[in-house]
């Protein structure tokens, strides 16, 4: 058997179409430190993503323990079809929150669109908890998942 690679978690990137909507969202609605937005079209773009003739816009967002990237494909131009939930694949971001409803309606009125509904989780670890889905306005899924620990 051979061994396993060394490998560090760096960071989570998501394909938007709307490089501003994304940052505008994961910036001021949710309070991560933004990167200036910055643009990459050299050759080693297409040959490392396998995207022939891939330009992108970039933007990279952090808070303690999150490392997120956000790449507009400005050419070739990106998709417009967001995957199902069910899709292969499909992934998701948990933010531990104070309280969902709350944040909920925070993220809604920045531009978030809801998924389901504020759900209080009845089996696990994690019963007597709040939780609900929502995505992001470039249609990333987001968890919102109730953390006792974090009300003041």
């Amino acid at each position: 058997m051979t061994a396993p690679i060394r490998a560090a978690y760096d960071h989570t990137g998501f394909v938007t179409r709307d490089i501003g909507a994304s940052l505008a969202f994961w910036r001021d609605a949710v309070g991560l430190e933004a990167s200036e937005p910055v643009e990459r079209g050299a050759p080693w773009v297409a040959e490392m993503t396998g995207v022939a003739g891939a330009r992108l816009r970039i933007v990279h967002l952090t808070a303690p323990g999150i490392h997120l990237e956000f790449i507009c494909f400005v050419t070739p131009e990106g998709g417009t079809v967001l995957p199902a939930p069910t899709a292969l694949a499909t992934g998701h971001i948990c933010l531990r929150v104070a309280d969902v409803a709350a944040a909920l309606a925070r993220l809604l009125a920045a531009g978030g669109t809801a998924q389901g509904e504020v759900a209080t989780i009845t089996e696990g670890a994690l019963a007597g908890r709040n939780g609900t889905y929502l995505r992001d306005p470039g249609g990333v899924l987001i968890e919102l998942l109730e953390d006792p620990a974090l009300v003041s």
